[in-house]
């Protein structure tokens, strides 16, 4: 019989990291060791990118600025970190700081959260809306005899989405409208054929809306796709919104013809002069959003381009040069 080992837990983290500050945070900011704590939060393990470390916020500085890359606009993720027992005054700087960058999420990170600070995550987190969210996490650290020390963050606090998907629902009810319906039953039967046939792309939440975004592995860049009843068509884009979107089209557009021969058809190339922002795009023609008869094959058609823009984007666009700006 094979032997096992005994996972064992490190009562101290100061033996790996001896400062918060100097030792613990830097290490987090790292792709590989950020990509943890993503996904221990449920944003998969490319959620949040990096924005800036120790970013100034008046006179003080929040430890980690992220975005997550989940969300339509890359809304701002805030981190703050402490040692110990988490106290009074991480916490007010944990606001502090999230009110001052307007984050859309906040997370607390310490050995232990104090039962008074998750009573208050969890109270913001019953009043806001579901475009808050306020979470915080344990760190431990295990290994198997002697073994390299494996982090773990175990969340214990997070938004209640039970309550929160049954206040959406209500405030969608109360001012129902049959195109937005429609877009609602059209995205949630979407979710499905592409959770059978794919069920390594992460499901969003069906809303009652003409558009859905993917993340595609870095801030300020995500797979949109739009559906339209009045002109009769579906697009799926690689849809750029940044200061630096121009840049970021121009560099892919020198690969053009080598994206082009991996797709197998020609794109379009939209550089949007005016805007602020870049589209690189397909459209499905002649077809009717709103008709039920014909969603498994346009449902197709967005799954099956979904997965090839995420394959041969999602590489050249992690590449790309130049940060984001907050």
């Amino acid at each position: 019989m094979t032997a096992l080992g005994k996972l064992e837990r490190i009562p101290l983290i100061r033996e790996i990291w001896k400062k918060e500050a100097q030792d613990f945070t830097p290490w987090l900011a790292k792709v590989e060791n950020l990509s943890i704590l993503s996904e221990a939060l449920g944003l998969g393990p490319e959620g949040l990118q990096l924005e800036a470390r120790e970013k100034g916020v008046g006179s003080f500085s929040a430890d980690l600025v992220c975005r997550d890359t989940n969300s339509q606009e890359n809304s701002l993720v805030l981190i703050e970190c402490q040692f110990g027992q988490s106290d009074h005054d991480h916490l007010g700087k944990l606001l502090t700081y999230g009110g001052g960058l307007k984050a859309r999420t906040v997370v607390l990170v310490g050995e232990k959260i104090r039962q008074e600070h998750k009573a208050a995550l969890e109270w913001l987190n019953d009043i806001t809306d579901d475009s808050q969210a306020f979470f915080a996490c344990e760190l431990e650290l295990w290994r198997i005899g002697n073994s390299l020390p494996a982090p773990r963050f175990n969340i214990v606090v997070e938004p209640n989405e039970w309550s929160r998907n049954l206040r959406r629902t209500i405030r969608e009810e109360s001012v129902p409208s049959e195109n937005a319906l429609t877009y609602k039953r059209f995205w949630q039967a979407f979710i499905d054929h592409l959770g059978a046939r794919n069920p390594t792309i992460r499901p969003r939440t069906a809303a009652p809306q003409h558009w859905m975004d993917y993340p595609v592995g870095r801030a300020n860049i995500s797979i949109q796709l739009e559906l339209s009843q009045r002109d009769r068509r579906n697009r799926i884009s690689l849809f750029l919104q940044s200061s630096m979107a121009k840049h970021w089209f121009d560099e892919l557009e020198t690969k053009k013809n080598q994206i082009e021969d991996e797709f197998g058809i020609s794109l379009e190339w939209d550089r949007l002069p005016s805007r602020q922002s870049a589209r690189i795009y397909l459209m499905q023609s002649d077809v009717d959003p709103a008709n039920e008869k014909d969603w498994k094959a346009q449902h197709h058609w967005l799954a099956d381009h979904l997965e090839r823009f995420q394959r041969i984007f999602g590489p050249r666009v992690r590449q790309l040069s130049g940060q984001n700006s907050l």
